[in-house]
């Protein structure tokens, strides 16, 4: 995504969300970023008490609504994050697995300090 579409994104807030089936779904409550690159990625739906996420980067805005291209129970079903929230790895890794979508493991980071003493303080 572009700076320009991540300027658009973020007025997507409040919005109501509709599946590819036109059944809405609730309203964006948050747009989550991808913290390997800072892009737009996630959207915070908030259709039911802890909130479901939905991709957003194939979402368009469409009459009024954020258009996602999943049906309607798909994101109903999707795994729920409360509001101030963050993914854990695994979580994650099952959302992307709900959609249907490819996922990219992040690297493991290794502390390559000889110093044993400096690596404690």
């Amino acid at each position: 995504m572009t700076a320009q579409s991540f300027e658009m994104i973020s007025r997507w807030r409040n919005m109501p969300v509709r599946g590819a089936d036109g059944i809405e779904v609730g309203r964006i409550e948050e747009i989550y970023l991808d913290d390997r690159d800072d892009q737009p990625r996630w959207a915070l739906v908030n259709g039911t008490s802890t909130g479901n996420l939905v991709p957003i980067a194939e979402a368009v805005e469409r009459d009024g609504a954020i258009q996602v291209p999943y049906d309607s129970p798909t994101v109903l079903a999707a795994p729920s994050m409360p509001g101030a929230g963050g993914l854990s790895e695994e979580e994650e890794a099952d959302l992307y697995q709900h959609y249907g979508l490819a996922y990219r493991p992040r690297p493991i980071e290794l502390d390559l300090d000889p110093d044993p003493v400096r690596s404690a303080r």
